[in-house]
């Protein structure tokens, strides 16, 4: 049973807490503290590069005394992200973490500015509830923040609502009692297909809450209380992002995923019934070529276009990359093709094929994102 653990007394306890907890979450064990008081920090506390991502996200710690009722305002949030704006390289996620206690007002706030995109990021705020029943879910943070607390939480379940962040989805995928059951590849890849659930949950069932749970180590269930909606059924014919994503998992997981959705008392449920060791295989990589054919590339500007396409179908997807580069067409096209790919998600490209000859023009490039490379 969870408990609801009492905030660190000062700020400088909290920023080591947080920055203990983001480690975690992000699996980035170079996480760090940005300066220190006094300095200058663009609204930016702790700063890091999740696995999942392709850019740094940072966070902003605001300690308030909940003895006192003190609560964010909504004032602070645009004033930190404005801030946060000027910090480089660019965030791809801004996080406001807070001993305060959870605010709707707050939340709308957020999810309001982030589908603006009115700094160029999404924006989130963790309450002290949230962080509070995160930390419960990670021993190693747990017992050392809290040596006299009970046993760690190890219900596998999250509660999302419309005003919560993806990044919240996240935290649940990386918690070590989800993790032990899943390679990493593949926790990236189901992270992005619950997102896709989750998304159709809120925007088009107006569900007020989506449940996640990991059951036995195999069995993951989705629910909502929204419209009914057969996600395996309906998304097929809902746009290319939806289409992409279901023939994807079928042919991915095939015979290997017993999948079944019922409607029943309000609730959308759907079962994704794993066989016992296929959550722990690595999920293969998703094969990009450019360009695809001799005829399609003829200027940077429809490269660019193309490297769009794909940034958006490598997202969706959240496999690792292979990329195979051709010798079709203008250098240049190429060079901006690629020059797009990996600014953007470079960090999931997991290697590349390159044409013989063709080292001096690719060569440098891979090299300055560690890709490895072939030459064929």
């Amino acid at each position: 049973m969870k408990q609801q653990l009492n905030p660190p007394a000062n700020w400088n306890d909290f920023e080591d807490l947080c920055h203990k907890l983001w480690r975690s979450i992000w699996g980035d064990p170079n996480t760090q503290k940005h300066g220190r008081r006094g300095q200058a920090q663009h609204g930016v506390d702790i700063y890091g590069k999740p696995s999942y991502a392709s850019g740094y996200h940072g966070v902003q710690c605001k300690e308030k005394d909940r003895q006192l009722a003190k609560e964010l305002k909504i004032e602070e949030i645009e004033t930190e992200s404005s801030k946060a704006q000027l910090f480089t390289p660019k965030l791809e996620s801004f996080i406001i973490a807070t001993t305060a206690a959870r605010d709707t007002k707050i939340q709308e706030k957020c999810r309001m500015l982030s589908s603006e995109n009115k700094f160029g990021f999404p924006i989130s705020v963790w309450s002290w509830d949230d962080i509070s029943d995160e930390i419960q879910y990670r021993p190693e943070i747990f017992e050392a923040t809290y040596k006299d607390g009970v046993d760690v939480y190890n219900n596998i379940e999250l509660h999302l609502s419309p005003l919560d962040s993806g990044d919240k989805l996240m935290a649940f995928m990386t918690r070590p009692c989800v993790k032990e059951f899943m390679s990493e590849s593949t926790m990236l890849y189901l992270s992005c297909l619950i997102l896709e659930f989750y998304d159709n949950a809120f925007i088009h069932g107006n569900a007020s809450e989506v449940k996640i749970q990991l059951l036995e180590g195999h069995i993951l269930s989705i629910s909502d209380n929204g419209k009914s909606f057969d996600p395996f059924k309906e998304l097929q014919n809902k746009g290319r992002g939806g289409h992409f994503t279901i023939l994807e998992f079928k042919e991915l997981c095939g015979d290997d995923c017993q999948v079944s959705y019922c409607y029943k008392n309000g609730l959308n449920v759907t079962i994704l019934n794993f066989k016992n060791d296929f959550l722990k295989k690595e999920i293969r990589p998703l094969e990009i070529e450019f360009p695809c054919s001799s005829d399609c590339i003829n200027t940077r500007r429809e490269a660019k276009v193309s490297a769009i396409q794909d940034i958006q179908r490598i997202k969706k997807s959240g496999r690792k990359i292979k990329l195979l580069l051709k010798s079709y067409g203008p250098i240049s096209g190429s060079m901006e093709y690629l020059n797009s790919l990996l600014t953007t998600v470079g960090n999931r490209i997991e290697s590349a094929s390159i044409p013989n000859g063709s080292e001096y023009q690719y060569e440098e490039l891979l090299k300055s994102y560690n890709i490895p490379y072939t030459v064929r």
